[in-house]
């Protein structure tokens, strides 16, 4: 009887940590590691230029647009990484705008400089 109420105590165990470690395909695309490898500066060299929470954008996996950064705004970069396309660039550095408070993607085509020079690995 203990050996049946482990076992299933057990499966039930691993049943929980499934559900709760699962993610939608969206979710995890978004998620990339971003490192402070870079410390250099730019400014952002678009209007109305979305910020994401992944380097991606339609028509593939659409990361969610924290803040819209306009022309001008400094930007300390992080690192970058290979996500979707925008104007002939897959590249996009993690940024930090003082002018919202907040980090995340911005292409490079879009960044002063390019973006960073830094990978961010993974």
């Amino acid at each position: 009887m203990r050996r049946m109420l482990a076992a299933l105590s057990t499966a039930a165990l691993a049943a929980a940590m499934l559900v709760a470690t699962a993610q939608p395909a969206s979710a995890s695309d978004c998620s990339h590691p971003h490192p402070f490898l870079d410390g250099t500066g730019g400014f952002v060299t678009g209007s109305n230029v979305n910020m994401r929470t992944g380097p991606h954008y339609p028509p593939g996996v659409s990361c969610t647009i924290l803040n819209v950064l306009q022309y001008g705004w400094a930007a300390q970069y992080y690192c970058y990484t290979v996500g979707d396309s925008y104007a002939g660039w897959s590249t996009w550095t993690w940024v930090y705008v003082p002018a919202v408070g907040r980090a995340g993607w911005v292409n490079d085509a879009l960044l002063n400089g390019n973006g960073s020079w830094s990978y961010c690995g993974g």
